[in-house]
């Protein structure tokens, strides 16, 4: 698992940012550090290289990027408190 340590500013506490490498349905594949989680037409994209990680949605079959759900998000990433 990819973990990255980061400090909000609105409150101060430290929490870390987990990719969930095992996600049922789900090929994962780690290139440089950007995870690809990937189903049918559409793939999950994580960026974790930039100061701010970006999680995006991309659907192949009309080469869009669509909307992310919180569920979504959580099914990929989970954040803990130090």
């Amino acid at each position: 698992m990819k973990t990255i340590t980061f400090e909000p500013i609105m409150d101060g506490r430290r929490r870390k940012l987990i990719v969930i490498d095992r996600v049922n349905g789900y090929k994962h594949t780690e290139v440089q550090g950007i995870h690809y989680f990937s189903r049918g037409n559409i793939s999950y994209i994580i960026n974790m290289n930039k100061e701010a990680s970006t999680f995006r949605k991309f659907d192949y079959s009309t080469a869009s990027y669509l909307y992310v759900t919180y569920e979504e998000f959580h099914k990929f990433l989970k954040i803990e408190s130090e």
